[in-house]
């Protein structure tokens, strides 16, 4: 209170902090001090970039339904980077506790954005105290994820599924993801890792509008390194409706499945997968480099 102006935003990095701090110090504004629900159902788009931010996942890319006035939920792309807690919460201070050593390393990693100012300024010394407060340094911004990009399909010979909003997109666990696995690691397949796809969760299905111009569907699918051998999914390819490719049992430690499918004339491309007897457990799927080719 003694070193922050009335009205200063505090990001707190978990909504149980908001208690301890408000007590103490009324004349600042934080984040969430609330059930969390009440967040995420005003402003999802705000509320994902939270998560991402307080689990130390950044950068990433989200894919997030909007509320739209006619009562729809488009799914929407979200980039988000750490810049975020300045750019698109404003917030001129950022509290830690131990429970999130992620967002606090890379806080203390940060230089010119952020920097420790208590319990001290030495990271390596503090890390394991309750909690951490940085401040937030001013500047020009970083990153803008309202300017990432959309469906505004580049005229060039391969377009990635994950520059693309999907028109609907479902999944059994945790969110679509752009260029990592579900699970927010790197796209690994076997031993390859792979800079460009989705990560998804069976059973899932997304859907895409396909751009006209192009003659190909192309991607590697399987199940993410991640799941350390386990998981067990089937996927299929649709285009309008009319299935072109299904998989045998995909699993931790089968080899990737390539994909090239001839569209023709076909508008849209459903890609789903589905558990097998066993259950939906462990099956983080990827969708290695899918893309639209000329």
């Amino acid at each position: 209170e003694a070193n922050s102006q009335p009205g200063d935003v505090v990001f707190t990095d978990d909504w149980d902090v908001f208690p301890v701090f408000f007590h103490y110090n009324a004349h600042n504004h934080y984040v969430v001090g609330l059930d969390p629900k009440f967040t995420h159902a005003r402003r999802p788009d705000l509320w994902e970039r939270y998560v991402k931010i307080s689990r130390g996942q950044v950068p990433a890319d989200v894919f997030v339904d909007m509320p739209a006035e006619d009562g729809k939920k488009p799914k929407r792309r979200l980039h988000i980077e750490l810049q975020d807690i300045r750019e698109h919460f404003g917030a001129s201070y950022v509290v830690t506790d131990r429970d999130h050593k992620p967002l606090a390393k890379m806080l203390s990693n940060a230089q010119g954005f952020s920097e420790l100012v208590y319990p001290s300024s030495d990271y390596e010394a503090s890390q394991d105290e309750p909690y951490l407060i940085f401040r937030i340094q001013s500047g020009g911004s970083d990153a803008d994820g309202e300017n990432a990009p959309t469906a505004n399909v580049p005229q060039e010979n391969v377009v990635y599924l994950s520059s693309l909003n999907p028109v609907s997109a479902a999944q059994g666990w945790g969110d679509l993801v752009a260029d990592r696995s579900v699970g927010g690691g790197p796209i690994r397949l076997g031993k390859r890792v792979y800079p460009k796809g989705l990560g998804t969760h069976a059973p899932s299905k997304l859907e895409y509008e396909i751009p006209a111009g192009f003659a190909h569907f192309e991607a590697m699918v399987g199940v993410d390194h991640d799941t350390t051998g386990r998981g067990s999914v089937i996927v299929s390819v649709y285009l309008d409706g009319e299935r072109r490719f299904q998989s045998g049992v995909l699993t931790g430690v089968s080899d990737a499945v390539p994909i090239r499918i001839p569209l023709g004339s076909a508008r849209r491309l459903l890609l789903e997968a589905n558990p097998t007897p066993d259950g939906k457990q462990h099956d983080h799927l990827d969708w290695a480099d899918a893309r639209f080719t000329r």
